[in-house]
This record gives C-alpha cells, sequence and structure tokens, in this order.
C-alpha cells in the first residue's frame, strides 16, 4: 500500500540528497563560509547559514531543475522555435539569456532557498555535523 504522500516524500529525499550533494562537493567553500561568519558575533543557525551560503555562491543546489526551468521560460518568452532557421534560433536564445539569465538564476535559488528550509529537520543535521569542529553548539534552524 502507497503512502498518501508518498510521492511528496519521495521528492523530497531527492532533494535533501541535491542539497547536501551541493554542500559535500562545495565542502572547503561551505566551512569557509561558516568560519567568517563567526566573526558576526551572533549565533547564526545552521540551516540560515546554509541559505546565506547558496545565495552568495550564486549556484542553484538543483542544477537539472534550474535548467529545465530556464528552457521552459525560453519557450514561454519566445515560443516554439522548432522549424526556426538554426542561426536565428541560437542568437533569439542568446539574447534572451543575456537580459534574463541572473533574474531566472536568482528566482530559482530563492525557491531552493526556501526548499533548505522546508526540508530543514532532514538537512540541518548532516549539515551542521560538516562544519561542527567551526560552529559552536547553535540552533539548527
Amino acid at each position: 500500500m502507497q503512502e498518501p504522500n508518498g510521492g511528496m516524500q519521495k521528492y523530497d529525499e531527492v532533494q535533501r540528497d541535491k542539497a547536501l550533494t551541493f554542500f559535500q562537493t562545495r565542502r572547503e567553500e561551505w566551512r569557509a563560509f561558516v568560519r567568517e561568519s563567526q566573526g558576526i558575533g551572533a549565533s547564526v543557525p545552521v540551516l540560515a547559514l546554509a541559505k546565506f551560503f547558496m545565495l552568495k555562491s550564486n549556484m542553484p543546489f538543483d542544477m537539472s531543475s534550474y535548467m529545465r526551468a530556464q528552457a521552459d521560460r525560453i519557450r514561454e518568452s519566445l515560443g516554439e522555435l522548432e522549424g526556426c532557421d538554426p542561426m536565428r534560433k541560437q542568437l533569439m536564445v542568446a539574447d534572451w539569456l543575456k537580459r534574463n539569465a541572473q533574474a531566472h538564476r536568482d528566482s530559482i535559488i530563492l525557491d531552493q532557498a526556501r526548499t533548505l528550509e522546508q526540508l530543514g529537520d532532514a538537512l540541518a543535521p548532516e549539515l551542521a555535523a560538516m562544519v561542527c569542529d567551526i560552529l559552536p553548539p547553535t540552533p539548527l534552524r
């Protein structure tokens, strides 16, 4: 028998894994960021630090989702480009990227920062474990 929220639970697990991979592959940067944050003086929860780190890095943790959303936005903005001259299509996409890529990236990163918050209890302990020798015991949220 399948759980009523089985699909959502699976999605959360996938997002959690992608977020952890993001921090694990940037482990030294994450640790340096946490070390620098200790100069603030106040005890900042690890989940808040993680969101700030992601915003500062200007990188979404789920790059495949980011790329799919970008392709969808381009199609929405430019219409269907199938059958279009390949050179014209390339120029139109390049122009869209030049004008809109950073705003799109900012939007996706903010969405993924909200996802970090939603994953909170499933994610924060592992993020804290990566920096436990740097970060004094603080609230996870």
